[in-house]
């Protein structure tokens, strides 16, 4: 059974003169761009974007911004006719540079701690280091005992036991069931599966960029991830059985990404392929799948707040008078509106529950 969500839920974030539905192109944006609320993107996500870095750093450049009191409505129209400033000689485009540019944006600045109770400072190393048991034998019963204070009955070897037996089993055997048959669907009907999605489901969930969707830069988990929802709209013999496998992949996949490479979970493709596995889950009329989703429900709202998707705004005025051409001041605007998109839609699908 397809996915059913009321429109009352459409995303509506349109603005005077802005594109609908994530289909904005360059001339329209130009003529009607309008502030919008797009959030704090992670120094990870912003620098894969596929972006000509030379003129990037006059975007962070901090001094050649338009200066404006806190309020915006209070600040001074510029009369017409006066000549464009020249922007200052551009800056190094580094991670400290990009977290400032976002940082300085807040008007007026907020309380970390009010708005992130625990501060997530990601390692700057690659992959964390592999886990390994020390041995404790050698430890004697007389440094022991100075720990144990007795609160609570002594633990038993049957506890220690029972765990290492599944410890066991989980570093032998697979962690989830086994598929009966594990068959990828060809990728003609992937494809079709995916344009059902843009044809169905996107019209009510539109926080993907519709127009730079399925290039080399979109991944392949989020591409499988829109293609198990389309599939549901499906009316191809057997879609609706292969859907319920796609999702149950796509799940399976997400984990086993951020367990072999952390990395993977401050990526913004994995937040919006984990948000569609999540609806698909709980939408799909099955109680494993829906016992599932809802045992996950916090992970699309964590990592959006890891990724300060709710909060800080790119400034209007700095993107709207950079003296750069057309196409890559788009690719600018889109990347901020679809993590903006994001996080609106992370938000609705909570006040779904």
């Amino acid at each position: 059974m397809p996915i059913q969500l009321s429109q009352c839920y459409a995303v509506s974030t349109t603005h005077e003169g802005m594109p609908y539905n994530g289909e904005g192109t360059p001339s329209t944006i130009y003529e009607g761009l309008q502030p919008f609320n797009a959030e704090e993107t992670e120094v990870e996500n912003f620098l894969d974007f596929d972006l000509d870095m030379n003129f990037l750093p006059s975007l962070f450049d901090l001094n050649t911004g338009i200066e404006r009191p806190d309020n915006p409505l209070l600040a001074p129209k510029e009369p017409e006719g006066l000549a464009v400033r020249t922007p200052g000689p551009p800056t190094p485009l580094t991670p400290a540079a990009v977290a400032e540019m976002y940082n300085r944006s807040l008007s007026p600045s907020l309380e970390g701690e009010a708005m992130e109770p625990r501060q997530y400072q990601p390692s700057a190393t690659g992959i964390d280091a592999l886990f390994s048991f020390p041995n404790m034998e050698h430890l004697s019963t007389e440094e022991v005992d100075q720990e144990n204070l007795a609160h609570v009955p002594e633990v038993s070897n049957i506890v220690v036991d029972q765990m290492a037996q599944l410890a066991l089993t989980i570093e032998t055997t697979s962690n989830f069931p086994r598929f009966v048959e594990l068959r990828m669907p060809p990728a003609s009907v992937i494809n079709a599966w995916v344009q059902l999605y843009f044809e169905h489901f996107h019209p009510v969930f539109p926080f993907l960029h519709k127009p730079s969707f399925g290039t080399s830069d979109t991944h392949w988990l989020l591409m499988f991830a829109v293609s198990a929802i389309g599939a549901q709209f499906s009316e191809l013999p057997q879609s609706q059985a292969c859907s319920r496998a796609m999702n149950e992949i796509v799940r399976r996949s997400a984990s086993y990404l951020c367990e072999n490479n952390n990395q993977n979970s401050r990526e913004l493709w994995l937040t919006q392929a984990i948000l569609l596995n999540q609806l698909a889950l709980r939408y799909s009329g099955e109680r494993r799948a829906l016992e599932i989703a809802e045992s996950l429900q916090a992970l699309p709202v964590t990592l959006a707040r890891r990724k300060r998707l709710f909060t800080s705004h790119l400034p209007h005025e700095r993107l709207y008078h950079l003296d750069l051409p057309l196409d890559q001041r788009w690719q600018i605007w889109t990347l901020d509106e679809e993590r903006r998109r994001t996080g609106f839609a992370i938000w609705v699908s909570g006040c779904m529950l």
